[in-house]
């Protein structure tokens, strides 16, 4: 983002001692106008993002052994067992067969009540 404005502020001087000698506040017009585009930028798409993404962590976190969970693949089991130091869960997919996967914390897409499992 600097590499820009700074790219931005050397072609405005550039520009100015090229021959606009009388222009004057060239800079300033175009800091005024880069200024409320990078706040935009931050508001409507790095703010929400981050805000995303500390709720996806704080449910991975809270997840424990008999929640119910839906992985990115579409799959619904619950969770067994909790793998901190490989950062794995092993969900059961099927109860009557015991078929569980080991998968890793991140393929967690969100919890599911466990009547909309059934």
């Amino acid at each position: 983002m600097t590499y820009i404005l700074s790219n931005v502020l050397e072609a405005a001087d550039s520009s100015a001692g090229a021959g606009q000698g009388g222009a004057g506040g060239g800079i300033m017009s175009t800091l005024l106008m880069f200024v409320p585009m990078i706040l935009i930028f931050y508001f409507l798409i790095l703010r929400p993002q981050k805000k995303q993404q500390k709720e996806q962590q704080n449910l991975i976190d809270s997840l424990k052994k008999g929640d119910h969970v839906q992985l990115n693949s579409g799959i619904l089991g619950v969770v067994t067992k909790v793998d901190e130091k490989n950062s794995t869960f092993v969900i059961e997919i099927d109860k009557n067969t015991k078929t569980t996967i080991e998968v890793i914390k991140s393929a967690v897409v969100g919890k599911v009540n466990e009547e909309a499992k059934k």
